[in-house]
């Protein structure tokens, strides 16, 4: 038993010593494993109805108020936003005709009109628009509006108006939390309000030019 005691050691020292005079494994020739890929966010396309224009075509200087402001019938057009993929998104608006909108006293949110271009140096007047409809297919949803100081919050409108101050969105109804939607599709309503014709030219043709541009956002 002790001649088996020390060949077993002799052979553990010998192993040993193979490892420490050894050089470690020979490198040989090598090559790359790589991973790539790409997430894309779902991408989301909005579109009105027709080409974006709504025509009143014509409106008899007559038929206008000499001493009130002339509000024109209210006009709906359609917005559709389709994605690839469901996603949070929503909408911003700008006044593309900011300094030819005329502030009547008589309208309170202001952040919600637009202006109407002019004639000559004359301010025409300026237009409000509102969401009247909003839906996922079928399925109604609520206006969610969210202002743009920091830390804001998303609350649930009550008027349905598109200010340029605000940012839009919607979810499911009875609730303030914005949804993912494949596609979504809202009734703009415009409405249009002349200045009192006293104060428009009476010989001149006045071509409404208002124009307002709707910026979709991913959230």
């Amino acid at each position: 038993m002790k001649q088996a005691s020390l060949i077993h050691t002799a052979l553990v020292l010998a192993a040993a010593a193979a490892t420490i005079t050894v050089p470690g494994d020979a490198l040989g020739a090598s090559t790359h494993l790589q991973v790539h890929g790409v997430v894309r966010p779902a991408a989301c396309t909005p579109a009105l109805q027709g080409d974006g224009t709504i025509d009143y075509l014509d409106v008899g200087y007559r038929s206008l108020s000499q001493t009130e402001i002339n509000r024109l019938p209210t006009r709906e057009i359609e917005l559709s936003i389709t994605c690839t993929a469901p996603a949070r998104v929503g909408i911003r608006t700008v006044d593309n005709r900011s300094a030819s909108k005329v502030a009547f006293p008589s309208i309170i949110d202001q952040a919600a009109m637009y202006g109407l271009g002019t004639v000559g140096k004359t301010n025409i007047g300026a237009f409000r628009v509102a969401i009247t409809k909003l839906q996922a297919g079928s399925v109604p949803l609520d206006l969610l509006v969210r202002g743009p100081q920091a830390g804001a919050i998303w609350t649930k409108s009550s008027t349905g108006t598109v200010r340029t101050d605000q940012t839009l969105s919607w979810g499911d109804a009875n609730t303030v939390a914005v949804g993912s939607y494949q596609r979504i599709t809202a009734t703009l309503g415009v409405t249009p309000v002349l200045n009192r014709a006293s104060l428009l030219p009476a010989n001149e043709i006045i071509n409404l030019d208002g124009s307002a541009t709707i910026e979709m956002v991913y959230l």
